[in-house]
């Protein structure tokens, strides 16, 4: 082969930035993991720190579609990921996030934020190792702007109380305004935890996943005021704030449209 020929099938090493990379990245499967090493991986680590994670098995694809979807990602530019685990969903909500946002996903667990580090080969995700608690510092440290959109996979019902408080306020606190919270859980323990700083949720089952998980949906106020009043009809009960969901923060949980899950 002679220079020239050299010179014509060279191609240029795109930056990590650029929009035709990334574009290309997110059109081809990120990561070599495999449903069922994911499942394997999933399944040592809640065996290893089985109140740390939500379950045995990871997201079915059904459950990540879904939670994509309440995501809501078009107009995205920063997107925080709660206990992203193995990465069934981090790779779900990469492949729907526009070219120049960011998905920070932060994760307790050391040998899961090693695998997606390892795995999962996207300019657009940052791996935080910690608590969600320091969500406040995860963002600061990588000059990151208000989320538009947090995604929770993390157990709220097997959470100590003051820390699943702890988790919920600063959730409240750094969400952009008009942002969203999308949490998956099988029990509603996060609606107890949530609705009192962001109001009642929508919710709906997604069965199409061992076991069947409710999605839940807030919405951030565009002028937020903070704290609802609790005379509003509105405001969840007092208890709720101590992982007892209240009677408004379910009662008025409002189901999707076309959802065909009990209320």
């Amino acid at each position: 082969m002679n220079d020239k020929t050299k010179q014509t099938n060279a191609v240029a090493a795109p930056y990590p930035g650029d929009p035709m990379a990334i574009a290309a990245r997110r059109d081809a499967p990120t990561g070599r993991a495999s449903r069922l090493t994911d499942a394997m991986a999933f399944l040592r680590g809640f065996i290893a720190h089985p109140l740390e994670v939500a379950s045995v098995v990871p997201s079915s694809v059904f459950l990540e579609a879904r939670v994509v979807q309440a995501a809501d990602l078009a107009q995205a530019r920063c997107v925080v990921e709660l206990g992203p685990g193995t990465g069934g969903t981090t790779r779900a909500l990469l492949r729907a996030l526009p070219p120049q946002a960011r998905l920070l996903a932060i994760e307790v667990n050391p040998g899961f934020c090693g695998r997606l580090r390892r795995l999962i080969d996207d300019p657009r995700l940052v791996v935080h190792a910690g608590s969600a608690e320091s969500l406040a510092e995860a963002l600061r440290r990588r000059g990151l702007p208000p989320p538009d959109v947090v995604v929770s996979g993390i157990p709220f019902s097997t959470l100590p109380p003051d820390s699943a408080e702890r988790i919920a306020e600063a959730i409240h606190a750094n969400l952009a305004p008009g942002g969203r919270v999308v949490a998956y859980q099988w029990r509603p323990r996060v609606a107890g935890y949530l609705a009192p700083l962001l109001g009642p949720p929508r919710a709906a089952w997604e069965w199409r996943s061992l076991p069947p998980m409710r999605v839940f949906v807030w919405v951030k106020p565009a002028a937020a005021s903070g704290t609802p009043n609790p005379s509003s009809p509105d405001a969840a009960a007092p208890s709720a704030m101590h992982g007892a969901p209240g009677p408004a923060a379910l009662a008025h949980a409002k189901p999707w449209p076309n959802d065909r899950s009990p209320p």
